[in-house]
């Protein structure tokens, strides 16, 4: 509808009942599933949450009028109680599992939960608010897109898949940044329950692949790199390293998750490589993206800090795989261990100082 003023008037009478409900908890909640399950009300929403001559993503984006204000606040307040999954699926009007594509009203709503993160000062009490359950929906929604990657068929359904997935990414590296024993809950969650972490390793392992093919031959100061692939090979490092802080399971996992050769590798019958060698190897590419070497050595520590599994791997490298070694070195990364297993990373200048 062209009628911004009554699109807030209606936004705002639903938010303030929900607010009126705090005091009646049942209510409030099934009125809360009601709500968040109606997929008329919530596409409208989402198809009204910026005029029609702007883009979401436009340099007018922080520009709102009054009705992409409520909308965004009415949004953004059931994220934080817990029903962002029921949104996002009763948009499609089918489960997770049945999703065919992504919709430009979900990339709309997964867009509102990243600028509410970017606004929000304090990160940890949404974490605390908004559950596992979300958090879990997010991890089998980042699963679900990657399988969708596989087969789309490109143009803008590819497109909106890669903004998803970017999005659903910013989330999370946001929030597994926090240290609280909410946090720890949610990353030994997703380790559990999910495979969000093996998935992201794939992807990982993927760009890895081929920036590798591309640059074959080339100097690493001349490594060139495409700010998308900047973007989600920095998410995912992070993603991976917060994902592992202080947390042994996911430790273990990023060990333990093996994952194809790439093409130029298979020469050996006996190599493999898991999500710890893949994120190693990263580190040649941090000429060609400035934060990346920074992620990297704060990720390498966390997967490596009190494992010693892990920080076997490492101490191996020299003679099982060269190739990551020279990596870490090309990229200026010292890792060190000391005798009680703690893990020390400097840079080869701050050695040579």
């Amino acid at each position: 509808s062209d009628n911004r003023g009554a699109a807030a008037a209606v936004t705002a009478a639903l938010h303030n009942c929900i607010c009126a409900l705090e005091i009646n908890i049942d209510h409030r909640q099934s009125f809360i599933e009601e709500v968040a399950s109606d997929p008329i009300l919530i596409s409208s929403m989402l198809r009204n949450f910026i005029p029609a001559k702007r883009s979401i993503d436009s340099e007018e984006y922080g520009e709102w009028d009054q009705a992409t204000e409520w909308i965004n606040l009415f949004l953004t307040k059931l994220m934080r109680l817990g029903v962002l999954g029921r949104m996002y699926i009763g948009i499609s009007r089918c489960p997770l599992s049945e999703i065919k594509c992504v919709l430009p009203e979900q990339n709309v709503l997964l867009h509102c939960m990243v600028k509410q993160l970017e606004d929000e000062r304090d990160v940890a009490e949404i974490l605390d608010q908004i559950g596992l359950e979300s958090f879990e929906f997010l991890a089998n929604l980042f699963c679900k897109l990657r399988d969708l990657s596989k087969i789309g068929s490109g143009g803008d359904e590819m497109l909106l898949l890669g903004s998803a997935t970017i999005s659903v990414l910013e989330i999370f590296s946001t929030f597994l940044a926090i240290d609280s024993v909410g946090c720890d809950k949610v990353r030994n969650h997703l380790g559990n329950a999910t495979e969000f972490l093996q998935q992201s390793a794939v992807l990982l392992a993927d760009i890895v692949d081929e920036l590798t093919k591309r640059n074959e031959g080339v100097k690493a100061r001349e490594m060139k790199m495409s700010p998308e692939e900047q973007d989600q090979i920095t998410l995912l490092v992070r993603v991976l390293g917060n994902l592992c802080f202080r947390c042994r399971q996911n430790q273990d996992l990023m060990r333990s998750t093996l994952l194809p050769m790439a093409a130029s590798q298979t020469g050996d019958d006996n190599a493999e490589r898991n999500a710890l060698h893949v994120l190693l190897s990263c580190t040649t590419f941090s000429t060609a993206c400035f934060t990346l070497r920074e992620w990297g050595v704060i990720a390498i520590r966390n997967v490596l800090e009190e494992n010693p599994a892990n920080q076997d791997i490492v101490a191996k490298l020299d003679a099982n795989a060269p190739i990551q070694t020279a990596a870490l070195s090309e990229a200026g990364v010292k890792v060190q261990l000391d005798s009680k297993g703690k893990v020390s990373l400097s840079t080869l200048k701050e050695e040579e100082d």
